[in-house]
């Protein structure tokens, strides 16, 4: 095999990895997206003591406790919620950073061996 048909073969293989590379990115930042653009807040359907006590016939200091505790009990799992997926965003930005060095460099290379092969001996 040649010289310039070992550059080819080169180039070819680091297109190949150039494709699989960029196809990561793209899943991961849709990934990314879908993951950032979801609401994790868990709204409270009941909406408050008063409208419980008017739609229900359930009133008192007992049914407005629990009104209180189902609240907090939604607002501390949204919390949850955003406190696991935060990581996530941070842990996915990170590998779509570092997959953006890695597809800068094969395009440096690729360039690289456009112009070796451009200048070799069969």
């Amino acid at each position: 095999m040649g010289e310039k048909a070992k550059l080819q073969a080169e180039r070819t293989a680091a297109l190949s990895k150039l494709q699989r590379v960029g196809d990561k990115i793209d899943a991961l930042t849709t990934a990314k997206n879908k993951l950032e653009s979801y609401n994790t807040e868990i709204s409270y359907k009941l909406i408050d003591n008063d409208s419980i006590a008017d739609t229900y016939h359930l009133d008192g200091t007992k049914y407005e406790k629990m009104t209180t505790d189902e609240q907090k009990l939604l607002t501390d799992l949204t919390g949850l919620f955003n406190s696991k997926r935060d990581p996530v965003i941070t842990a996915l930005e990170s590998k779509i950073s570092s997959l953006g060095i890695e597809r800068d460099e094969l395009e440096d290379l690729i360039t690289s061996l456009d112009f070796s092969i451009s200048y070799a001996k069969n």
